[in-house]
C-alpha cells in the first residue's frame, strides 16, 4: 500500500479499452480484483478501484457475486501458479535487490505469458498455486508454533529461576554456614 501510486499508470485504459466493456466505460482505469485476504479501507488507496469479495456472504446475491468473481480470478490464480512454478524466486519473500523488482517481475511475467502461449493454462496451474499458498501458510503456522513453544519454555525457565530465588530468600542461611552444608 505504501507504493501503490507508482503502479497506477499500469491500470490506465487505452482509448480502445475504454469502450470494451459498456458497463465500465465511464472509468479511465481498470479495477483490481482482490481476494478475501485484502485488508484495509478504501481510504488507504484512494485512487485505486478494487473489487473485493464479501468476507462472510449472507445473501444469495453476495454468494453469486463471490462465485462469479472467483471464476474470473481463477485465470489469475492459474497465471500466478505458472509464474511461481517457472520462477521460484517469486515463490517466497522476494530476497533479491528490490531496486530491480519491477524489471524482474516484468521479465518473468512476459516469459510466463510466452510459456502460456506454447502450453495453455490449465486448472493444474491454479491447483499448484493453491497448494503453494497452503504450503506457505502451513510453514507460517509452524514458525508461529515454534515461536510460541520457545516463549513458553523461556517463561517456564524464568518462573523456575524466580522460584529458586524466592525459596532462597524465604530460607536464609544462618551466618557462618554455607548452603551445601545446610541441606
Amino acid at each position: 500500500k505504501k507504493e501503490y501510486e507508482k503502479y497506477l499508470p499500469y491500470l490506465l485504459k487505452t482509448p480502445q479499452e475504454t469502450v470494451l466493456l459498456p458497463a465500465d466505460n465511464g472509468s479511465r482505469t481498470w479495477a483490481v480484483l482482490a481476494d478475501k485476504g485484502y485488508i484495509g479501507p478504501a481510504e488507504d488507496t484512494p485512487d485505486l478501484r478494487r473489487i473485493v469479495p464479501f468476507k462472510a456472504p449472507f445473501t444469495q446475491q453476495e454468494l453469486t457475486f463471490n462465485r462469479d468473481l472467483g471464476l474470473i480470478r481463477l485465470q489469475v490464480e492459474c497465471f500466478f501458479g505458472r509464474l511461481t512454478k517457472l520462477f521460484a524466486v517469486f515463490g517466497e519473500r522476494y530476497r533479491w535487490d528490490h531496486t530491480h523488482f519491477d524489471v524482474d517481475i516484468t521479465i518473468c511475467s512476459l516469459l510466463t505469458n510466452e510459456h502460456i502461449k506454447m502450453n495453455n493454462l490449465a486448472e493444474v496451474d491454479g491447483t499448484f498455486y493453491n497448494h503453494f499458498l497452503s504450503f506457505r501458510a502451513a510453514k507460517q503456522q509452524q514458525r508461529e508454533a515454534k515461536r510460541k513453544a520457545q516463549l513458553a519454555a523461556s517463561n517456564a525457565n524464568k518462573r523456575r529461576r524466580l522460584g529458586r530465588v524466592v525459596a532462597i530468600e524465604a530460607n536464609p542461611i544462618p551466618e557462618g554456614q554455607d548452603r551445601a552444608h545446610n541441606n
